[in-house]
């Protein structure tokens, strides 16, 4: 789902519902109505990227004056962010920390067996203040992160673990 500010909405007499033009461009999206996660995410006003181990925020308004004014360093965490959506006012982050392997060794069956200590996070900003992003909510599932959707305002996610 693409949110344009101001973009308006209307219906048309056969009662189908229409969105005029955004004043940007949209994900090239594979089922109409459902939002891929990306490394790059674009609003009517900013442009949301992953570099490397953080998360930046560029002021695009105006492409003359185009100007970073935030980012969100994880470098001294063990936290990769990997992709992300940009949802009304909600900035929201998918990632990993990975785990080391934990070797297991069973007395009664006398093998060992290492388990996957990955887990994946999903970490939601309000950026109503793009300029100051707050963390609202943070999600963590064991496993490491596959893929994701986001239909409406939820998300969907799958990720695979190990053991």
């Amino acid at each position: 789902v693409n949110y344009y500010e101001g973009a308006t909405n209307s219906y048309s007499s056969d009662a189908t519902y229409v969105l005029s033009e955004p004043n940007q461009s949209s994900t090239n999206n594979q089922v109409e109505n459902v939002d891929e996660a990306d490394v790059v995410k674009v609003d009517s006003n900013y442009i949301y990227y992953i570099s490397a181990k953080k998360v930046v925020i560029i002021d695009a308004k105006t492409a003359d004056e185009a100007e970073k004014i935030a980012e969100i360093n994880y470098s001294e965490k063990d936290f990769s962010p990997q992709e992300l959506y940009v949802n009304n006012n909600n900035l929201i982050i998918i990632g990993q920390k990975y785990g080391a392997y934990t070797s297991i060794i069973c007395d009664t069956i006398e093998s060992s067996y290492a388990v996957d200590k990955s887990k994946t996070y999903i970490i939601i900003y309000d950026v109503s203040n793009p300029a100051q992003p707050k963390e609202t909510r943070r999600i963590e599932v064991e496993g490491s992160y596959i893929s994701s959707r986001m239909i409406a305002n939820n998300i969907y996610f799958a990720t695979t673990k190990k053991s």
